[in-house]
């Protein structure tokens, strides 16, 4: 479906996986929380810098996206449990986001597994709490992700998917009677965003061929991602200003819509570090 928008475009700047021949003889990897690791082995990864020229505005237009067309969408969802110290606003967050995710995709089958908390800097070590008797909620500060890339790879997200499901619910949601979605929200916690603003791809503007697999390797598994390669064809959406009110909604498992961050050319040069708070949640659907 055609993504309806202002027609106006600006140029930015993404960082995107380099296209290199490496990536024919040597899978691309990042190591991570492994330590012991020397330095120069904890990733191959390589990155170069493309301006692109197709960055629209959905400011105003915000309704013409949903994540069942185009796999991300904003919504205006105020919360007040994000000025809660972070141990606090854990566990009924994301039962917040379970409740706005059922509502969305008219299912019960939700579970939230994971909650980020992002900034220019890492804060508190990761620590993790009890959503359901046999799941746990990690959370994990992270420094903000400056490269284009979709959080699972077509095996990748079944991988993750996998690890919280028991081997009876895995074999009921892979019975071919289920459809299965990651879907990230991802929330400002500073009033505006004014640099470093998140932004989609259209997802029916990436091709296979743009797509490159990397190993995330962990003491506990090892995820398939999809890192990004440079398309002129790729065209990216954001919205300006965007408050911690308003939300992305977006499907990084099942349509694939890849995602970045761009620094904005117009933002002001003591413009307050980006703060955000992400979930990540396994929804099933029955299919029709």
């Amino acid at each position: 479906m055609p993504i309806i928008h202002s027609g106006s475009s600006q140029p930015v700047t993404f960082k995107y996986i380099a296209n290199i021949p490496l990536w024919q003889s040597e899978k691309p990897y990042v190591i991570d929380q492994i330590p012991d690791i020397p330095e120069g082995s904890l990733s191959n990864l390589i990155y170069e810098d493309h301006e692109s020229h197709s960055l629209h505005n959905l400011r105003g237009y915000e309704e013409g996206v949903n994540t069942f067309d185009n796999s991300f969408q904003f919504i205006k969802h105020p919360t007040k449990l994000t000025a809660l110290a972070e141990e606090e606003m854990m566990v009924p967050y994301a039962e917040e986001i379970n409740d706005l995710l059922k509502t969305i995709f008219k299912t019960d089958h939700v579970i939230t597994y994971d909650l980020r908390s992002k900034a220019g800097k890492k804060g508190i070590a990761q620590t993790e709490q009890e959503v359901h008797p046999s799941r746990k909620l990690f959370k994990e500060p992270q420094g903000c992700i400056s490269y284009c890339l979709n959080y699972h790879s077509r095996d990748g997200g079944w991988d993750r998917v996998a690890r919280h499901l028991t081997d009876e619910e895995l074999a009921k949601f892979k019975s071919g009677k289920w459809r299965a979605r990651i879907v990230n929200v991802w929330r400002p916690l500073i009033p505006i965003v004014e640099d470093n603003p998140i932004a989609f791809l259209d997802p029916a503007t990436v091709h296979d061929e743009d797509l490159v697999e990397v190993d995330r390797v962990s003491p506990i598994s090892c995820g398939r991602m999809y890192n990004i390669k440079f398309n002129p064809a790729q065209k990216w959406y954001w919205i300006n200003n965007q408050s911690s009110e308003e939300i992305a909604v977006f499907v990084c498992f099942d349509s694939h819509p890849p995602d970045g961050r761009f620094n904005y050319p117009g933002a002001r040069s003591d413009a307050p570090i980006r703060q955000s708070v992400e979930t990540r949640t396994i929804v099933f659907t029955l299919l029709p």
